[in-house]
């Protein structure tokens, strides 16, 4: 049976049912019980976790010290809201280096540049997804 929103107008006692989980409201219901509407097979559509599916990628292939490098977000599912980065030197994290840019420096010369990137929705924060490498030269 489709829902008519009119009807509301009819329930001035309408019973919210919210998520417990999550605080959403999950139903709409009579005092008898009977479901108006039910939202659960909405919120699973628009608060689906997002996933990576295209690393991000650092830019330009070759660089010094001095080069403004850059990454993309990558592209991910389910609405990404904002990202986070993250740049690397071989394994280990940059201290302070966590925008969209990060500048080469003496120290980082043939050594494997990375930025770690990680989308967030309503649905929560997704894991980081490494780009590509990039090592520096003199």
């Amino acid at each position: 049976m489709a829902f008519d929103p009119k009807q509301l107008m009819f329930y001035e006692e309408a019973v919210v049912t919210r998520d417990a989980a999550t605080g959403l409201l999950s139903k709409l219901t009579t005092h008898s019980g009977e479901v108006l509407i039910d939202f659960s097979q909405f919120a699973a559509a628009a608060f689906a976790a997002t996933t990576n599916t295209t690393a991000p990628v650092i830019s330009p292939a070759t660089a010094t010290t001095g080069t403004v490098m850059a990454s993309t977000t990558g592209v991910w599912t389910n609405s990404s809201q904002s990202y986070t980065y993250a740049w690397y030197k071989g394994a280990s994290p940059i201290g302070g280096a966590t925008s969209s840019t990060y500048t080469i420096l003496v120290g980082d010369l043939s050594s494997a540049i990375t930025c770690q990137v990680a989308a967030t929705n309503r649905a929560g924060t997704a894991s980081a997804v490494a780009s590509n490498a990039v090592t520096p030269s003199a």
